[in-house]
């Protein structure tokens, strides 16, 4: 089966109408899992109810599976649904580190880790559409037998990886026990992103991270593990698939054995960063390995061992004993390079090493800064060939993974000057503002960061300087345009008295003419702009101007006016006639119990069915189409009587109210408030009254319908919360 009909089959797999469950341990409202404010009290209530294509958004707080004996019982993820933490209490803003969703194991004797669950988070035979997000997990601890004693945070097992499969990013998987994969147990299929997996423990294989067959590991941290047997990071292994780890720190772990960092089966290693790891061999290549642009530094007391069947290419060990021409030999020392010696050139590298228990030891291994800096033997030394397309286009520290035309050893870029194509201008009316990541080393007062540009390529005439430490810097002032013409610009830095600039770039500044566009886009679409701004739903007529470079280089602007095309899907009941409100449009009346199938011949404004059923409107103005709610016709041949008033709703789209207003006279009957799926989000009965009022600002964005019932008429109308 092709890339591309695995990803159809996928899609065409997702139910079309996916739901959010909201969790919140402090919520106070009715816990059905509508909303913020009637968030389930308890994971496990949207664990229960949730399928394929459905989101779980959990607020900070601790979780736990069901207080007991039975220590089988987790958080077992359905297959599909997203389950993403990070959220502050009673709203909707996410942060993850500032806010934690805590996910723990510690059901029966706090503190007495023997009686906690065997794994914290099950994830079996789940699609690839399976979220971990913003997630801390601890307290598993799988001392069973069988699945019962692998991963004492995370389990995933699958039997292929073809269908199978589950996403974690973001998460932070702390102090777990197992007999093999303390942190995380992959037996196939797993991808980790942008995570920590630290002080976790495995009685054999894989301290903090196991891989049997199929997982990847990206930008992720692994440090401070234990195993008894090997593989006090990371044991991994692979069979007839190609596991591994990309633009990794894989630090201060240890094992009794062998792979204090990393025990390594077939599997491919890559632009990774293994230092400060305790036992053995920090790498110990076991079969068909494959170690690529990565730094084997500061391990002790062994740093590398290579499997016969085993391969290196363009890496950074140090060791004097190993003569591997795909080998850079580095010293022990940290301070650059020279003539004859090589060096790493960390910035702030942990002085602990192997595993640590002591606070100061914690506070000192997260303060270190595994980037290299200017001077190291290790920068552009590389190969971008072994760098994997499917890897993030960016290191460890979210840089760039490739600047200056070459990759750097290491899971991090150095920090040098980047290359001009991450500097950039910045246009506002008359002015021009240089910004830009200017990565450079951060030695305290040694650094100067700045631009320059002028009208020659070695510039110089105007410089541009900005002193502060971070990675992203803006010109200290804001710089007139000047005259049209061709310039040059290009940033720099400063450490000491040497300057380290990026090479030069030209940019253009021309007359300014206006192009005018005129667009039509249908109601609640998406809208694209020249310039890549993106409307996700136009709701109103509106414009935007776009600064474009031309072919030639030079500035252009595109003024788009947008107009929104209304189709109106409400639709009136009167006995057994179905009338659309809307006219002098094109209508096609549709079937809702046969699959939405098109019903020949009505094409009408009104439509009368000959049976009884629940039937639908696709209304088409132009190019665009809307699709009514369906209703429901049980009375054929009965005789019914119509309401002969005249409605109004709005506005529409709604914010925080909704109003229904009937000017002419007053009605009773039930009015409701359906959601997409048609369930019930508001109701009240209306006795002669001449209108109502509607709160929406608890519901989410999205379509909604209005049906109001009496004197034996329905009618139907779309709203659209914004």
């Amino acid at each position: 089966m092709s890339k591309l009909i695995m990803f159809l089959f996928l899609v065409l797999s997702i139910p079309a109408f996916s739901k959010s469950y909201y969790v919140d341990s402090s919520a106070a409202g009715t816990h059905d899992g509508s909303s913020w404010v009637n968030a389930f009290d308890s994971l496990h209530k949207a664990l229960d109810i949730a399928i394929d294509g459905d989101s779980i958004l959990v607020a900070e707080g601790v979780y736990k599976p069901p207080a007991g004996t039975d220590r089988t019982v987790c958080f077992n993820i359905p297959s599909g649904v997203k389950l993403i933490g990070g959220y502050i209490s009673g709203g909707d803003i996410r942060d993850w580190t500032g806010h934690p969703t805590i996910l723990s194991g510690d059901i029966g004797v706090e503190g007495d880790p023997t009686d906690n669950t065997y794994h914290v988070i099950t994830c079996n035979q789940t699609n690839p559409a399976t979220l971990l997000d913003g997630l801390q997990i601890t307290g598993g601890y799988a001392d069973g037998t069988g699945e019962d004693g692998n991963g004492g945070g995370i389990y995933v097992k699958t039997n292929s990886s073809r269908y199978y499969g589950v996403t974690i990013i973001r998460c932070h998987v702390y102090g777990n026990y197992a007999i093999a994969g303390g942190g995380i147990h992959i037996y196939q299929k797993a991808e980790i992103y942008y995570s920590t997996i630290e002080n976790n423990r495995a009685d054999s294989y894989g301290g903090g991270l196991n891989i049997r067959n199929d997982g990847r590991a990206y930008n992720t941290v692994i440090r401070n593990n234990y195993a008894g047997l090997g593989g006090g990071g990371v044991n991994i292994s692979g069979f007839n698939s190609a596991p591994g780890l990309i633009n990794c720190i894989i630090s201060n772990n240890e094992t009794a054995g062998e792979g204090s960092g990393i025990l390594q089966g077939d599997s491919r290693v890559i632009n990774c960063t293994i230092v400060n790891n305790k036992g053995g061999h920090a790498v110990r290549q076991q079969t068909y390995g494959r170690l690529s642009n990565s730094i084997v530094w500061g391990n002790v007391p062994f740093q590398f061992l290579k499997a016969s069947s085993g391969v290196i290419n363009n890496c950074a060990i140090a060791d004097t004993s190993l003569h591997d021409p795909e080998i850079i030999v580095i010293d022990s020392m940290n301070s650059g390079l020279n003539d004859t010696v090589n060096y790493v050139r960390f910035s702030y590298p942990a002085d602990s090493i192997g595993n640590v228990s002591t606070t100061d030891g914690m506070t000192n291994l997260k303060q270190a800064y595994w980037y290299i800096l200017p001077g190291s033997a290790c920068i552009n030394k590389g190969d971008n060939s072994l760098y994997p397309d499917v890897a993030p286009g960016t290191d460890y520290f979210g840089i760039s993974r490739i600047i200056m035309d070459t990759i750097d050893i290491g899971s991090a870029e150095a920090r040098i000057n980047a290359s001009t194509d991450s500097v950039k201008i910045r246009y506002d009316h008359n002015d021009m503002i240089f910004y830009g990541n200017i990565l450079f080393s951060t030695e305290g007062n040694q650094t100067v960061r700045g631009f320059d540009w002028g009208e020659q390529p070695d510039i110089r005439e105007h410089t541009i300087v900005n002193n502060t430490y971070g990675l992203h810097v803006f010109s200290d002032t804001v710089v007139p345009l000047p005259p049209p013409g061709i310039y040059y610009y290009r940033a720099w830095g400063r450490l000491g008295t040497t300057d380290y600039p990026a090479a030069p770039k030209r940019f253009f500044i021309c007359s300014q003419d206006t192009t005018k566009v005129n667009a039509e886009v249908c109601f609640g679409t998406a809208y694209r702009f020249p310039d890549n701004t993106v409307i996700d739903a136009v709701t109103e007529d509106s414009s935007h101007i776009s600064r474009l470079v031309s072919v030639n280089g030079c500035d252009s602007l595109v003024a788009t006016y947008v107009s929104v095309t209304k189709v109106d899907t409400s639709v009136t009941v009167d006995g057994t006639t179905l009338t659309a409100s809307s006219e002098n449009e094109t209508f096609q009346w549709v079937d809702c119990d046969n699959e939405y199938q098109a019903i020949d011949g009505a094409t009408d404004q009104s439509f009368t069915p000959a049976q009884n059923g629940h039937y639908a409107v696709i209304v088409s103005v132009g190019a665009c189409s809307d699709t009514s709610a369906c209703f429901a016709v049980t009375t054929v041949g009965i005789e019914e009587y119509a309401l002969k008033e005249a409605f109004e709703v709005f506005p529409n789209p709604a914010g925080e109210m909704l109003t229904v207003r009937n000017a002419k006279s007053t009605f009773s009957g039930k009015i409701e408030l359906l959601n997409i799926i048609g369930k019930t989000v508001w109701d009240k009965e209306a006795e002669n009254v001449h209108s109502v009022r509607i709160p929406m600002i608890s519901l989410k964005t999205g379509v909604y319908f209005l049906k109001i019932t009496g004197n034996k008429k329905t009618l139907v109308f779309k709203v659209l919360k914004k």
